[in-house]
């Protein structure tokens, strides 16, 4: 039997799912762009939330990519990236060079580059 985890008040849609090594990521649908429930991580065996009280730019995420070195990267429509390397939080947004803080896409390409779009 499939179990369910969601919180009250969350929408149970997910719109971007990334495995990364220890985890896995499910980010809210952009339909729930109001609501802002932040990213989850599943180890396996327990379910992390994580939201701007624990260490994430902004609770409502869009694109989520992994980086050939593992770490996740977060896209937001209004503040920039965030990455996560499992360990600590780096923020980029148009104070430290993005040319946007309204991120709607991203990839790796093949050479370990960033692209944001």
């Amino acid at each position: 039997m499939a179990k369910t985890f969601q919180l009250a008040n969350e929408y149970p849609n997910v719109n971007s799912i990334a495995e990364a090594p220890g985890g896995t990521y499910g980010l809210p649908p952009t339909a729930a762009r109001s609501r802002g429930v932040g990213v989850y991580r599943y180890d396996g065996k327990i379910w992390n939330h994580f939201r701007q009280a624990n260490g994430l730019q902004f609770d409502e995420i869009n694109p989520v990519v992994v980086a050939p070195d593992g770490a996740i990267w977060f896209g937001s429509e209004v503040s920039g990236v965030s990455r996560y390397d499992g360990k600590s939080w780096t923020y980029y947004t148009t104070d430290n060079g993005l040319p946007e803080n309204d991120i709607r896409s991203m990839a790796f390409a093949p050479d370990g580059e960033l692209w944001i779009g």
